[in-house]
């Protein structure tokens, strides 16, 4: 989980959010399922998305529009959950998709029981989430959510019939940014608004708050896999370029070639194979490539924080903006 310095404020809902899912997850007493299940329980990831729409709900509450404030607490912890186990879901596919034998330094959940186990079981966490947000019972929060569902699996399809393609332009490779990451981190801070209460347009600024940001973390993944090590990345680096996928930094580096150098770097990372990523590495090093990734990334985190400008002011629209400082320091070091 993030540091307790800036989760600090929502300490209380978290610890609740965690029993949910515990609870959740735990409900089955079949003994294969429930190993499977606990294995889950203890991979615990940043709990980005539940924070988010922790630190929206919070920002924007206001006990005159809504009267029961101790029931939209719950169902706003109670929609967190949720959301963090359609996050669960989509690792448990992508691990799959990807060959990933490791996940935040534990095998992966396929790796450990079996792809086709692999495969069910994220189906599995998906009804678990639909049951979470059943309960909660919000027409609108429904629809935003299966609207993210439903473009997160359009950018996986998206990423994998682009995979290899040297024609893959920059365009191409932020839509699918926005599809694969940006989706879930959007729907979790517009259903905190709309849990609140909150206008029309304001759901919009966090919306577009929680896709900037969801792009940001999506470069730094990107970035980390071909420059950085697996402490850091909580899984094997390589495995984007093993894959044939053209993420940023490689993307960068072809842009700025032309000719016979072009075409080399093309058929390297058409090859997939290890040596020619550490190549590429080091033409990286020595390129504007880091420059330009960090300018782009910057460029989000910006719209990022004009997106608050009319949220009210309070202690929670500090905390959207020190969530915005923590990512711009995961990003750039």
């Amino acid at each position: 989980m993030l540091k307790d310095v800036l989760t600090h404020p929502i300490r209380d809902e978290l610890h609740k959010m965690e029993s949910i899912i515990s609870q959740s997850l735990g409900q089955e007493s079949y003994g294969h399922i429930a190993e499977m299940m606990a294995y889950l329980t203890k991979s615990r990831g940043k709990r980005i998305r539940p924070i988010l729409l922790l630190f929206s709900f919070k920002a924007l509450m206001d006990g005159e529009k809504v009267p029961s404030i101790e029931a939209v607490n719950r169902q706003a912890v109670t929609l967190a959950a949720a959301i963090e186990l359609i996050h669960m879901a989509s690792l448990v596919h992508d691990d799959i998709i990807d060959h990933a034998d490791t996940r935040h330094e534990r095998a992966s959940f396929h790796h450990k029981f079996g792809t086709e186990i692999g495969m069910t079981m994220g189906v599995f966490l998906y009804a678990k989430s639909l049951s979470l947000i059943a309960q909660v019972g919000h027409p609108s929060v429904l629809k935003v959510i299966s609207d993210a569902v439903e473009d997160l699996c359009r950018g996986e399809i998206t990423q994998l019939t682009h995979r290899t393609e040297p024609s893959f332009e920059l365009d191409d490779y932020l839509r699918i940014l926005k599809e694969k990451t940006g989706v879930l981190f959007a729907a979790s801070c517009q259903c905190g608004a709309i849990l609140a209460g909150a206008s029309k347009p304001i759901q919009d600024a966090l919306y577009h708050y929680g896709e900037s940001l969801g792009i940001v973390f999506q470069i730094a993944d990107d970035f980390m896999d071909v420059m950085g090590d697996q402490e850091t990345l909580g899984k094997a680096t390589g495995q984007d370029f093993e894959q044939g996928e053209i993420t940023l930094p490689i993307l960068y580096l072809i842009e700025g070639l032309y000719g016979e150098d072009r075409d080399d770097v093309i058929a390297k990372v058409c090859s997939k194979r290890p040596e020619h990523l550490a190549e590429l590495k080091e033409r990286i090093i020595n390129s504007d490539v880091p420059d330009k990734s960090k300018a782009l990334a910057k460029e989000y985190l910006n719209k990022a924080k004009l997106s608050l400008k009319d949220l009210p002011q309070t202690k929670f629209k500090k905390s959207l903006y020190s969530f915005v400082d923590f990512v711009e320091k995961r990003t750039f070091g």
